[in-house]
């Protein structure tokens, strides 16, 4: 019976043991899984700042994308701009280039002119002689 109390004795004996560490298992699991709340945690703050992030990128993209339409509509205005330009441009060049015609034209109007106003002024000194001589024939007569 001796045998039997002090094997009951060493079962509970190994049975503390086994409880005490049980105990200490169980004061590291509750260790791991505080850690494991506060890795949540940490986790559940950086999960809701980048979706803050992600909403901010999002806001940046889509001004980006209103920036870019802008400069699309800025960009189309100027080459039509550009192109009411150019044939402005095409209009004056036909301009100039109609008065080079124009000068030569008024060169050649003025030179007869002055060719008509050279043959009048000529007649006149003629008609002026006629008219002197006429008026001398008229006194002597």
């Amino acid at each position: 019976m001796e045998e039997a109390l002090k094997l009951i004795l060493s079962e509970l004996k190994e049975m503390k043991e086994g409880q005490s560490r049980l105990a200490v298992e169980q004061q590291g699991v509750k260790e791991q899984l505080k850690e494991l709340k506060e890795g949540q945690s940490r986790l559940a703050v950086e999960q809701k700042g980048m979706k803050e992030e992600l909403k901010e990128l999002r806001e940046g993209q889509h001004r980006m994308a209103a920036e870019q339409q802008g400069v699309k509509e800025q960009l189309k205005e100027l080459k039509e701009g550009q192109s009411r330009l150019e044939i402005k441009m095409e209009n004056i060049e036909r301009k100039i280039t109609g008065i080079h015609k124009t000068y030569e034209n008024l060169e050649q109007f003025v030179a007869r002119q002055q060719r008509v106003i050279e043959e009048l002024s000529a007649r006149s000194v003629e008609y002026g002689v006629e008219i002197k001589e006429i008026h001398r024939i008229l006194k002597n007569q």
